[in-house]
Parts: structure tokens; C-alpha cells; sequence
């Protein structure tokens, strides 16, 4: 309500006048009081400032100058509505009276309204005559829209921005990176062509988000060598982490890490979105080498039935659990989720704590999606997995399971403890896909 009320109190600040006495005095007869009052102004005194601008504008009500400053002093004095009310006759009286347009602003945004402060601000800066102020206003109303991901709007505000201040790179660089985000890859690549001559001789530390710009689109037109040599430009600070994760090696190594949970369609991907950005990564060719193999399924079949006769008549316990795990793995990889979960119960009655057993038990019940279950499963596991290879094979997984669960938080947990390639990479894959989800879940929330 507080943050409704003062764009209220604008639109009938004429009809109620905000408590300006009419008298009938002469042009300039509130001059000595204004005087005073911004002489205690200059000293911080607002009390009493305040006093002199309320007998200068009761002298002279339609004096726009003095009615401002006297919402100065009521803003400084902590009454935010009382200065709403003050700025909106100013604006009345001079509806290109750009600081009156500013000051309301920034009570907005003092009370985290940053959409009408933008708005504000935007009016401000078509009437602004100074350039300092000018440009901290459109600034200002350019990040409010980059925040709020309203990047076409971003994108003419940035344009517009430009032509006052063609001198300003930071407009070329938010320009670019705005056009990577519409999907405007050429554009974005040709705005830092432009200004290549002045970004090429500055530090790493200033020129790396330009050339990182500029790589994204060369990337995403698949002109990867481009990318790739523009990039090196741009490997600086954190830079250096968002150009990894466009490397080959990334996507062959979340390729390895997904094929060893049974997420083929993940893998795959990742596998051929390696190879199409370096066609000779010997990683990822053996990915599909190894998907390719599980598709054969020749001579399967013959050897489920030997494995479950011999089953059926083994006697030695431990020989037992060995032979369902083989039979689970096979019926895993025909996708007989079910065959392959009861192969893992009957192999834990007679080795309820073989860590290979519980962690293919976890693993099929999560493709069951029988979420609570596999993390059970996966938890007994890993408190008897000691190679650090299958603790973060298994942490990945309990990571997923949590992840698909629903509980984003520990699923966070649970990716941040992998230390181990090609685990760790994914998990740093999947924490960033979740935190995307979390955001985007707030975008909508705050849109309802």
C-alpha cells in the first residue's frame, strides 16, 4: 500500500493542494525565507529549514523551487510520504521538472520498488540537462530491466542510452551481452567489433567481459575456433570458469559422468555436443563406442537364462549375490527396471551389505523414480565405499536422486561433496541447473 500511495498522491495533488495556504502575496515575497531556508539547509538543519521553505511557499504556492526543496528537507527528516506528497504538486507546476521526477525515485527505490523508481528515473532522464545525472538515470532504469530479465525492453533502453553517450563502452558491452541473450549472436559479435581499436590495449581485468562477449557469439553461430581464440582473450578471473563450461572436455566429461548413472539420453548429448565442437576428442567417440555396445543385445537374452539357472542352484551364499548382481546389470541394460530391481533383492538377501548390490539397488529405483527408497539404498552404500571413484559415482547419483526428489537443497549438498572427475564437473552442471530452476521459480512467483 505504502508504495501504491505515492503515485495516488501525485495524480490529485492539484485538487487538495497539500495543505499550501492561497494567499495573495506578491512575486518573489517568499525570496528571504527561502534564503534562509537553504542556509540551514547547507548546515543539515532540515527542522529548520523546513520551517522557512513552509512560510516562503505559503507566500508563494505555485513556486515549484521552493515546494522541492522543501521536500528535500522532509526527505532527509525521514517522511517519505510528505515529500511524495510535496514532489507531486512540483510536478503539477513543471511537469519537466526532472530532480522533483529523480527525488521520487529514489524514495521508491528506498522502499525496494524498482520498478516505479525505473520508471521515475526514465521520465527524469528525458528532461535531465546534465549529463552526470542523465546517465546514472538511464543507467539506473537499464540494470532495473536487466534485472528483471525484460531484455527487449533492456535493448532499446541500451540503444537509446548509446546514442547520448556513444562514448561510454560499458553501453557496448551490456549491448552485446543483451543481444547474446535475444539470441541476436551476429549483432552481438559486431557491437565489440566496433570497439575493438579502444578495449584491445586495456588490462585482462577490463577488456576480459567484452572479449567473453563476443566469444559467446561466435560460439553460438557454431563458429568454434573464433570462440575459442576470442576466448583466450577473455581467460581472466571468473571469466576463466564460464569459458570452461563451453569447453569439449566439459561436455565429454558430464557425457562419462551421466553414461555411469544410466542416463543414456544425457549422455549422448553431451557426448555429440563434445564432438561437434572438437571432432577429435577421443573421450567422447568412447562414450558412443560404449552406448553403442549397450544397445547390442545379441546373446543377452542366452546369458539372463544361464545366469538365472545357475541361480536357481547355487548354494554358496557369497557366489549367491555375486551371480544376481551380474543379472541385475544385464537386465539393467535391456531397461528391464523391474527384472532388474528383483534381481537386486534377491542378491541382498543373502549380502544385505554389498555396496555394489545397494548401489544398483539405488540406482534402479531411481529410474523407478521411487526417490526415498534409492536414497536409502545409495546411503548404505556409501558408508561402505571407500574408492574415492565410487563414492563420487554414488554421491552423484544420491545427488540426482534428491534432485528429482524435489529436496533442492540437499541435492546442493550432496553435489557439493564430489571431488572427482568426471562426477565433480557434472555435479557443478547440476548445482547450476538447479539454482536456475530456484530463480526462475521466484521470476514466476513475483510475476503472479
Amino acid at each position: 500500500m505504502k508504495r501504491t500511495i505515492y503515485f495516488t498522491l501525485i495524480l490529485m495533488g492539484s485538487v487538495f493542494g497539500f495543505g499550501f495556504t492561497n494567499f495573495a502575496y506578491a512575486q518573489h515575497e517568499g525570496l528571504d525565507w527561502f534564503a534562509n531556508g537553504e542556509r540551514h539547509k547547507k548546515q543539515a538543519h532540515y527542522d529548520l529549514a523546513l520551517q522557512e521553505y513552509d512560510k516562503a511557499v505559503q507566500r508563494e504556492p505555485r513556486n515549484h523551487l521552493y515546494i522541492f526543496s522543501k521536500a528535500q528537507c522532509e526527505y532527509q527528516l525521514k517522511k517519505p510520504k510528505a515529500a511524495a506528497q510535496s514532489l507531486g504538486y512540483v510536478i503539477r507546476l513543471n511537469n519537466s521538472y526532472s530532480p522533483a521526477y529523480a527525488l521520487l525515485a529514489k524514495i521508491y527505490a528506498d522502499q525496494n520498488d524498482n520498478k516505479k523508481a525505473a520508471q521515475l528515473y526514465d521520465i527524469a532522464a528525458r528532461h535531465e540537462t546534465q549529463k552526470d545525472k542523465k546517465q546514472f538515470y538511464r543507467f539506473f532504469v537499464i540494470k532495473h530491466n536487466l534485472a528483471e530479465k525484460n531484455w527487449a525492453v533492456a535493448y532499446q533502453k541500451i540503444k537509446t542510452t548509446k546514442i547520448e553517450f556513444p562514448k561510454n563502452l560499458e553501453l557496448y558491452c551490456l549491448e552485446s551481452q543483451v543481444a547474446n541473450y535475444l539470441g541476436k549472436y551476429k549483432e552481438a559479435v559486431k557491437i565489440i567489433q566496433e570497439i575493438e581499436p579502444q578495449i584491445a590495449t586495456l588490462h585482462s581485468s577490463e577488456n576480459a567481459r567484452y572479449y567473453y562477449q563476443m566469444g559467446y557469439g561466435y560460439y553460438h553461430l557454431d563458429s568454434f575456433e573464433l570462440a575459442f581464440q576470442t576466448w583466450a582473450k577473455a581467460n581472466y578471473g571468473n571469466f576463466k570458469a564460464k569459458i570452461e563450461e563451453f569447453s569439449p572436455a566439459r561436455y565429454a566429461y558430464l557425457a562419462e559422468a551421466y553414461i555411469e548413472v544410466h542416463q543414456l539420453n544425457e549422455a549422448q548429448a553431451y557426448a555429440k555436443k563434445a564432438l561437434k565442437i572438437d571432432p577429435a576428442n577421443a573421450s567422447a567417440y568412447y562414450t558412443l563406442a560404449h552406448l553403442q555396445n549397450n544397445k547390442v543385445t545379441t546373446n543377452v537374452d542366452k546369458t539372463l537364462e544361464l545366469y538365472y539357472q545357475s541361480a536357481k542352484f547355487e548354494k554358496d551364499v557369497k557366489r549367491s549375490a555375486q551371480i544376481y548382481e551380474q543379472i541385475a546389470q544385464l537386465e539393467l541394460s535391456k531397461n528391464n527396471y523391474e527384472n532388474a530391481l528383483k534381481a537386486t533383492k534377491n542378491g541382498l538377501t543373502f549380502n544385505s551389505g554389498n555396496k555394489n548390490l545397494l548401489y544398483l539397488n539405488g540406482l534402479i529405483l531411481f529410474h523407478l523414480h521411487q526417490y526415498p527408497k534409492a536414497a536409502n539404498a545409495l546411503q548404505k552404500a556409501l558408508a561402505q565405499m571407500r574408492d574415492p571413484v565410487e563414492h563420487s559415482r554414488c554421491m552423484f547419483l544420491l545427488g540426482l536422486v534428491y534432485r528429482n526428489g524435489g529436496k533442492l537443497p540437499i541435492a546442493k549438498k550432496a553435489f557439493a561433496n564430489i571431488k572427482l572427475q568426471p562426477f565433480k564437473m557434472a555435479a557443478a552442471n547440476e548445482i547450476k541447473l538447479i539454482q536456475q530452476a530456484i530463480e526462475n521459480k521466484k521470476i514466476i512467483k513475483t510475476q503472479k
